[in-house]
């Protein structure tokens, strides 16, 4: 793990600001000194903008930077393992679940409940997501879309009409004068269009129509 990588992020500095390590030392990240700033050239009176000015103005280099002790290590829950490739994250040992946050949340003091109880309730979510997926996949194989489906979803006409002329060969005129009579295979669109999510939420409408229609 790259300590002063980390210590920027926790800092929520770029990377051009130093990073001091403390030798035999187990203290946190911590931001000391000034940003960079203007004043009169006596230095008497900080100038806050100095192109507006008019008048000469003395720069003062910042002085800030960042001092963390050599060794310390972040506090992570037990049974997971702290990565910042790809973005600051947990990932649990046992089943690879990642759960991602901000660098900052490390300055919690119940960061490891905290962290547990997040990725616990993001477990279930997913769980839930591929619930969902697989009756999505189940109904897709018997529904069929309407014009109406799709409108219901948040798509604009145009595109409706737009998408039905480029992907499916349907004519404008056809589409509008009996919209309810005009039914797509869920099956076809996701054939043609597997990752549109406007798709996706088109055929949902669907399910849920005819989901309703038997109940």
């Amino acid at each position: 793990m790259n300590i002063s990588y980390l210590a920027r992020m926790m800092c929520q500095c770029d990377n051009g600001c130093p990073v001091v390590i403390i030798p035999d030392s187990t203290q946190a990240p911590k931001g000391e000194g000034s940003g960079f700033y203007y004043t009169t050239p006596s230095g008497k009176t900080i100038v806050q903008y100095p192109k507006a000015y008019g008048w000469r103005t003395r720069y003062h280099p910042s002085t800030y930077r960042i001092t963390v002790g050599a060794n310390w290590t972040p506090r992570i829950p037990s049974g997971m393992q702290l990565e910042t490739k790809g973005g600051t994250h947990l990932i649990r040992l046992s089943d690879k679940m990642d759960f991602h946050f901000l660098p900052i949340e490390l300055y919690r003091k119940d960061f490891c409940s905290w962290a547990r109880k997040e990725m616990a309730s993001n477990y279930q979510k997913r769980l839930e997501t591929r619930k969902m997926e697989r009756i999505f996949i189940t109904h897709c194989r018997n529904v069929f879309v309407t014009f109406t489906d799709a409108r219901r979803a948040g798509n604009c006409v145009e595109g409706i009409l737009n998408f039905a002329k480029r992907k499916l060969g349907i004519d404008k005129e056809e589409l509008l004068i009996a919209p309810w009579l005009v039914q797509v295979p869920a099956k076809l669109l996701m054939r043609i269009d597997p990752h549109n999510q406007l798709v996706k939420n088109s055929i949902s409408q669907a399910i849920l129509r005819e989901t309703a229609v038997s109940i």
